[in-house]
């Protein structure tokens, strides 16, 4: 039985198979080599998943694998599924029994995360210009493993375009984003890909699973 099985069953749930993929080939484990960085998402350990402290408690088929740097959560709610062995991604925010719905897939939830990196997670030098080029077509590499859609060419399309300066009209600030997609683009896009219901659909996953 492989570890990742092994964790399966002590989580009574099915990983999606990218995921599962994904950890058997290393991506998600800090000390190997081919490790994956994605954006604000750092990979929990596998072996600390089952009864992971999720807001001082452990919610029945919640499953966190993955934090941003404020601590929120990216979760399987594996109460919610989809199709394919596939569930919802959620994001659960660390201080409060709320989320959001993100993605109706863990390949989604990638895809969708390196759009947001796109449209404004890199800063405007030369050097950071290169390094999120770079990314961008790992992450298309890495995509198309697990999907076999249009999105991992998307995301290497992505990676050629000249980056730019624009305003989204719902920020306050006067300061300009800054990337290869505007905002507004990445919100049509997951409308269009996933359902209008993955656009600040708001979830409280402190009863899951009860309500859903």
């Amino acid at each position: 039985m492989s570890d990742v099985s092994k964790i399966e069953k002590r989580v009574a749930a099915k990983f999606p198979p990218g995921y599962r993929a994904w950890q058997e080939s290393g991506y998600c484990t800090y000390s190997r080599k081919n490790y994956l960085w994605v954006f604000e998402a750092e990979w929990i350990p596998l072996k600390e998943i089952p009864g992971y402290d999720l807001w001082r408690v452990t919610i029945p088929g919640l499953i966190p694998f993955a934090f941003n740097g404020a601590g929120d959560h990216w979760c399987f709610s594996t109460a919610c599924p989809t199709a394919n062995d596939e569930c919802e991604i959620w994001f659960c925010w660390h201080d409060e029994e709320k989320g959001l719905r993100f993605a109706p897939s863990f390949a989604g939830w990638f895809y969708r995360q390196c759009l947001e990196f796109a449209s404004g997670g890199m800063d405007e030098d030369e050097r950071s210009i290169k390094k999120a080029r770079r990314n961008l077509r790992l992450w298309s590499q890495r995509l198309a493993e697990i999907h076999s859609g249009d999105w991992a060419d998307h995301l290497h399309q992505l990676a050629d375009v000249e980056p730019f300066y624009y305003k989204h009209p719902k920020l306050r600030t006067n300061v300009p984003m800054f990337g290869f997609i505007t905002a507004m683009d990445v919100d049509s896009l997951v409308s269009k890909q996933f359902g209008k219901r993955y656009l600040k659909s708001e979830v409280d996953w402190g009863t899951f699973p009860s309500r859903f």
